[in-house]
């Protein structure tokens, strides 16, 4: 079983903390830091031990807000070296986020800096959005400096940190309304070298296209236009809740736009009944109907998980993007895991299930889960 989160953050960690932070502040109260910090610790999840933890950084440390900024900043360790896996030890810096996040404001430009070295260390998306939220114009000049930092921590926090719908934290409600005033720091970041800062632009634009799929679409085509492989692989990412809804826009863009000239044959279902905790084995065959030409497909599965209430709600999985010549025959295969998730809970009876190609549906029978 995996770790619980919490202790990424165990109970030494408020000593960790206070060892950090003691050199660079005469007036912290480092043993009352750590009493305040372990009443009730070991009951709180991992997001609320690091509240407590930057509360408690607050309340004892000394000076003004600005000061606090200095001092923490000092207590920060060497910046990360790559934009590889970090590790569960960068998580000791989640206090310093929630510091900067929960009583930073006060001293806005001097929090911004501490941000902009914190996040060289851990990350700073979470803490910098209540910026955004009170000074959005003061906060995307500084953002649109750091859009060209050397270091690609910082240059990701910059489409990371304004992303309209990040997970796990407040949507920034201004930018889910109107996201133009940070098309002009993703039009920066593009073609950024490094994949960890392109992932996050295409992130972004996945986001944006929730709410804007017109505006999505038109920016699409425009950076397709010439693009290289890397810029090209930003704007598939960036389709793929589009595409995985079968808009027929984004399918065009991606050369997956015509319909589909198919049977679907040999479909097989085992188990016919699966139990929670089991796995389905699926297979089809695709055999083209088109004489003349080779069709360009992008096929999904659709799961149509039963609801507590009995009704059925569609997941779309991504399954296969594939060339199929005329009167080709090409086997799909693919194994669906029923295993409780934390972010979907299983219910008992039948899940219909389909295939969607190049947005268009074909129904390959159903599967009946039991608990």
């Amino acid at each position: 079983m995996a770790e619980a989160l919490k202790h990424h953050l165990g109970v030494d960690a408020p000593s960790r903390v206070a060892d950090m932070v003691a050199p660079n502040d005469d007036a912290f109260r480092a043993k009352a830091f750590i009493k305040t910090c372990l009443q009730g610790y070991e009951a709180l999840e991992l997001m609320d031990r690091a509240k407590r933890m930057g509360d408690a950084l607050d309340e004892h440390l000394g000076g003004t807000c600005a000061t606090k900024c200095q001092s923490l900043m000092a207590s920060l360790g060497p910046p990360l070296q790559n934009t590889d896996a970090f590790g569960v030890q960068t998580f000791i810096y989640l206090p310093f986020v929630c510091w900067a996040r929960d009583h930073g404001l006060a001293a806005f430009s001097a929090s911004m800096k501490f941000q902009r070295q914190l996040t060289r260390r851990f990350t700073a998306e979470f803490s910098i959005r209540p910026y955004l939220e009170k000074d959005w114009p003061m906060a995307l000049v500084l953002l649109e400096k750091w859009a060209t930092d050397p270091d690609p921590h910082v240059r990701r926090l910059v489409s990371e940190g304004t992303r309209p719908r990040l997970p796990w934290a407040s949507r920034l409600k201004g930018f889910v309304a109107d996201p133009s005033p940070c098309l002009p720091l993703l039009e920066t970041l593009k073609d950024d070298p490094d994949l960890y800062v392109r992932r996050s632009v295409a992130n972004h634009l996945n986001d944006i296209g929730k709410d804007h799929p017109d505006l999505l679409m038109e920016l699409c085509r425009r950076w397709k236009r010439g693009a290289s492989p890397e810029r090209s692989w930003i704007v598939r990412h960036a389709l793929r809740s589009l595409l995985k809804a079968g808009d027929l826009e984004a399918l065009k863009l991606m050369g997956q736009g015509a319909a589909p000239e198919l049977k679907v044959e040999q479909v097989t279902l085992v188990p016919s009944v699966v139990q929670l905790g089991g796995e389905l084995l699926l297979h089809v065959e695709l055999v083209s109907t088109e004489k003349k030409r080779t069709q360009t497909l992008r096929v999904d599965l659709v799961v149509h998980y039963r609801k507590a209430d009995g009704k059925t709600q569609p997941k779309v999985f991504r399954f296969k993007e594939l060339e199929l010549g005329p009167g080709e025959r090409f086997p799909l295969s693919k194994k669906l895991p029923m295993r409780p998730l934390t972010t979907r809970r299983h219910h008992p009876g039948e899940h219909p299930l389909e295939l969607q190609i190049n947005g268009s549906s074909f129904a390959i029978g159903s599967f009946e889960l039991t608990l």
